[in-house]
């Protein structure tokens, strides 16, 4: 039994793979053709709102995406129906949260943002809805299927930016760019609907009683992507309230490259996250997603720092050009994330949500006041440098944690 749930393991983790591999290069020609239809100072803007629709579904679920991907296995109350159900209602309390955060970047200034509230509303809606659901098949163990809804939505906003660029330049502005973005989460709904007819879900029962005692136990894992989400994603917020949406722009544009580095640590971080869940990962499984997941980053890492000089200002444009030494710097941040992506899913397997919680809260800790003091002078280089002082701390705890849960066991 352990040898056939191992193999379907390793068959899960090979196909989340190829396919986020897939999306990866779907997501690079859409952050290179959004970078040729927006100014950097929109191209700013759109990171931002990008930002606004993550923090809202993630400030929102309160937890239940990880809470069902490591209670589902063990508990009775917490099947899918259950999870479903408290989802809609959560899905109210999100909008809210989208108009309140919104509101608070028209009120710093961030003026173009008023005339886009309805289209960053209906993305964001769309972007809590898909994740919930990208999870339901993650807790099942079927991350191969995850990686392609989401691949899906990656090939249908690089086909919409496309047809903008060439074809329909009457949308080649914010608002278009945002439309784009939003379809995209609608065709990884639409997908997932398809398959899930195909899926073998063991729903269960639901009822008043289930649904609170799964809110209750979800808030534990609350903090899990809420606080990384606030590392990951403050250093566009922080650097866009201290510095320029200009500086923004050229950080996405390094961002976008250097993020594409954890597309295999994080696939087989879903993995490993399911094998911690139901109790068949062991320390040389998981030193084995380590070393696959280090080792093939650094081969992009190492490719991506030679060629920065040549590849940013040609495939981005001569207007981007100074990212390219913000690039290396993350490059360096992307090697120190690679492992921190799968060891702080483990810790969540293992119903450990507060260890989680507390390395993403670590990051923000140390991220908030570095990028406040570095980011007015040094822009995008300086949210580039305190990036890697955060990930460094996050990496040494969740290493700790995990290696003292293994002693444990």
């Amino acid at each position: 039994m352990r040898i056939s749930l191992r193999s379907k393991s390793t068959r899960e983790a090979v196909g989340a793979i190829s396919w986020n591999l897939t999306g990866m290069m779907f997501s690079l020609i859409t952050g290179v053709v959004s970078a040729r239809i927006l100014a950097p100072d929109d191209r700013g803007l759109l990171a931002l709102a990008l930002s606004i629709s993550s923090l809202g579904y993630l400030v929102s679920s309160l937890g239940t995406n990880s809470a069902v991907r490591t209670l589902q296995p063990r508990e009775v109350w917490a099947g899918f129906r259950t999870y479903i159900q408290v989802s809609a209602i959560l899905s109210f309390l999100n909008l809210v949260v989208l108009l309140l955060i919104t509101s608070g970047f028209v009120a710093l200034g961030y003026v173009g943002f008023s005339d886009h509230v309805i289209i960053i509303a209906v993305l964001g809606a769309l972007t809590f809805t898909s994740n919930q659901m990208l999870d339901m098949f993650n807790a099942t163990g079927r991350a191969s299927l995850s990686a392609l809804a989401n691949t899906t939505g990656h090939l249908t906003t690089t086909l919409s930016l496309l047809l903008i660029f060439f074809f329909l330049e009457e949308f080649a502005h914010l608002p278009g760019v945002l439309i784009a973005y939003a379809l995209s989460f609608g065709a990884r709904i639409l997908i997932m609907i398809l398959m899930a007819r195909r899926v073998d879900f063991e729903y269960g029962e639901a009822d008043k009683r289930s649904r609170k005692k799964f809110l209750k136990a979800s808030t534990r894992f609350w903090g899990i992507n809420l606080g990384q989400t606030l590392t990951f994603r403050s250093n566009h917020f922080i650097l866009g309230i201290f510095s320029t949406a200009y500086n923004v722009g050229l950080y996405a544009v390094a961002a976008t490259p250097a993020s594409l580095m954890q597309v295999v640590s994080n696939s087989l971080g879903q993995v490993a996250y399911r094998e911690a869940a139901t109790g068949e990962l062991t320390k040389r499984r998981l030193f084995k997603f380590l070393v696959a997941g280090f080792s093939i980053t650094l081969v992009y890492a190492t490719a991506m720092w030679l060629l920065a000089p040549w590849l940013i200002p040609w495939v981005f444009g001569a207007a981007y050009a100074e990212a390219v030494p913000v690039v290396r710097v993350l490059v360096f941040a992307s090697l120190l994330l690679s492992p921190y992506a799968i060891l702080v899913r483990v810790l969540a397997g293992l119903n450990q949500p507060h260890s989680s919680s507390i390395s993403g809260l670590i990051g923000f800790i140390i991220l908030a006041p570095t990028l406040s003091v570095l980011t007015p002078e040094f822009g995008a280089m300086g949210a580039a440098v305190g990036t890697i002082i955060a990930y460094a701390g996050m990496l040494v705890f969740v290493t700790v944690r995990v290696t003292s849960s293994f002693a444990r066991h």
